[in-house]
């Protein structure tokens, strides 16, 4: 057992994991550089990586080359000179006019820190969008809106975890779905409202652990069903009858009907985690097609992976968070995908890369040492380019130097990072409060940690209305509202309803919601389970499970035979 440098908790190394560490090692010239062990727990490393992640808090602000008004994840306030999509990956700039040449009696992580502040930043983190500038952390979207880690959708707006949506609103963690609102956990979709834990349903509301269930509402653990209402099987006449005495379009309704759901969850056995589909796969959530896997969760075809989050298509990997796509040896990495290969200890990095280590939005590259910013470039450490021999002859310098300070091994510290704690995603899954954060904190590794004060702003319309002045009905709410600002029921915050917004509530009978889209997201992921795998008793059997249920929580937790024994 190990334990955790900064939270001092014991954690596990097994055999299988020191194999991996030495099959992601250097070998230059015929000589090997082990990668070491990890001196943070699983945790405390994912909460690490997440610090360098703002993906909701976007901004408006200059580009700093062309000089016209951007989308950035940069405040105007922060220091980093930051470009626009099209400046940035534009030929009017140059990445390798701000190398430094490397020195040995200085730190590298302060070197590499001094260059990440120097080299010019992309706006927003993402890639080959279309109609896309409200998104960052996304790829291959089209027409969508304030969504995040996501890729491949189109048309969708306000969500987080989505791969291959069409025409869906306020959803998280949802694939291949279609005319979805307000679902979660959900795949192979279509025209669902409210549904969670749900595979392959149509044409439902209020579903929660169904599989193949078409026109269906408020059930529970359905299986191949139609007609359906609270769990009673109704011929189509009944059931169609029943739907039509709802009035889906009223706010009330669907208040009233989301508390019975949520009572209703409650009581229904649940598996002791979420997935389909997988092999060989323990102290995983949210995890489909996978094989060989653990402690992964928001994940899909993997293989040999361990400690992966909102990870897809890819193999031996360990502690990556996003993206996937065809990834394989890699190792400790925020946000890296599209065909990477042996890429550690980096951030923002995409498109065919391969060997590089402790680098920043850096694409279609190969070995890089430490590097910012560059495309198409081979051989370079802190932005200079060095032949294949000379890069070969000093990378083992600065490794034998990074050992010497301790840095070898470790991902880049979290007081480096260019936002607050409170901007990064990181505050959705190990939050803290701004006392918790900060010079002056009584945590030693949180110190010097930023936070961002956030300053609303206040938009240009006609109206501004309280969310509980709404109209209850959605028929009676005007045209006119897309000149108006809402102000959230919860938190005061101003929000406003887009265009497309507005058709779709009004296309799929939806009231007009009361909460900011921020609000919304919370309150989507405080439905998930926690991320945690603790142990309980089946509440069927006794038998002892893995869940991420904490015990005494007031879900009934099922191991796999008792759940299946319930729901078959």
């Amino acid at each position: 057992m190990s334990t955790c440098r900064q939270c001092k908790i014991s954690f596990a190394i097994t055999p299988t994991d020191l194999a991996f560490y030495t099959k992601i090692s250097l070998v230059i010239n015929g000589e090997k550089y082990p990668i070491p062990e990890p001196t943070l727990c699983p945790p405390c490393r994912e909460q690490l990586r997440l610090a360098w992640k703002n993906e909701r808090k976007l901004y408006k602000r200059t580009c700093d080359l062309c000089h016209k008004t951007t989308i950035a994840i940069y405040s105007p306030d922060k220091p980093n000179t930051v470009y626009c999509r099209e400046c940035w990956w534009g030929n009017q700039w140059d990445s390798l006019q701000y190398g430094t040449k490397y020195n040995p009696s200085r730190s590298f992580f302060e070197q590499f820190h001094e260059l990440l502040q120097k080299v010019p930043k992309p706006a927003l983190n993402h890639n080959q969008n279309e109609n896309c500038e409200y998104t960052t952390s996304t790829t291959l979207n089209r027409n969508c809106y304030l969504i995040s880690s996501s890729g491949k959708n189109e048309d969708c707006y306000y969500g987080i975890f989505l791969k291959g949506n069409k025409n869906s609103i306020d959803n998280t963690h949802i694939i291949e779905s279609e005319l979805c609102y307000g679902c979660i956990d959900s795949k192979g979709g279509y025209h669902l409202q409210y549904c969670q834990n749900t595979y392959d349903c149509a044409d439902s509301a209020f579903l929660y652990d169904c599989h193949n269930a078409q026109k269906c509402f408020l059930s529970c653990g359905l299986r191949n069903k139609k007609f359906v209402f609270q769990n009673e099987q109704l011929s189509k006449e009944e059931y169609e009858k029943r739907i039509s005495e709802i009035n889906f379009g009223s706010r009330k309704t669907i208040e009233k009907l989301k508390q019975e759901f949520l009572v209703m969850c409650k009581k229904y056995p649940h598996l002791y985690y979420d997935g389909q589909n997988n092999e060989d796969v323990s102290f995983s959530n949210y995890i489909f097609n996978s094989k060989s896997c653990s402690f992964c969760r928001d994940a899909y075809d993997l293989e040999d992976c361990k400690f992966c989050s909102w990870y897809n298509e890819s193999k031996d990997c360990y502690d990556v968070y996003a993206f996937g796509y065809g990834n394989e040896l890699c190792y400790n990495d925020l946000e890296i995908g599209s065909h990477a290969h042996h890429v550690l200890f980096s951030l923002h990095c995409w498109n065919s890369i391969h060997d590089i280590l402790y680098c920043h939005t850096c694409h279609s590259s190969s070995y890089l040492f430490g590097c910012v910013g560059l495309q198409h470039k081979k051989y370079c450490i802190l932005n200079v380019q060095y032949t294949k021999q000379e890069y070969e002859i000093l990378v083992p310098q600065i490794i034998t130097n990074m050992k010497k300070t301790r840095e070898w091994g470790e991902f880049l510290p979290a007081n480096f990072s260019p936002f607050g704690y409170n901007e990064t995603i990181a505050n959705d899954f190990y939050p803290l409060s701004r006392e918790e954060v900060g010079e002056n904190c009584n945590v030693p590794y949180r110190r010097g940690w930023k936070w961002k004060t956030q300053i609303e702003e206040i938009p240009q319309v006609s109206k501004i209305i309280q969310a509980i002045q709404l109209p209850d009905r959605l028929q009676d709410i005007p045209d006119d509202i897309l000149n108006w600002a809402i102000r959230c029921k919860n938190t005061n915050r101003l929000y406003r309803i887009l265009p497309q917004e507005l058709r779709f509530y009004r296309d799929n009978n939806i009231p007009i919601p009361e909460y900011h889209p921020d609000e919304r997201h919370q309150k989507r992921l405080a439905l998930r389970s926690p991320l945690a795998f603790l142990a309980r008793l089946c509440s069927k059997c006794g038998v002892k499970i893995i869940t991420s249920y904490i015990p005494g929580s007031p879900e009934k937790v099922y191991c796999e035979k008792c759940y299946l024994e319930e729901v078959y």
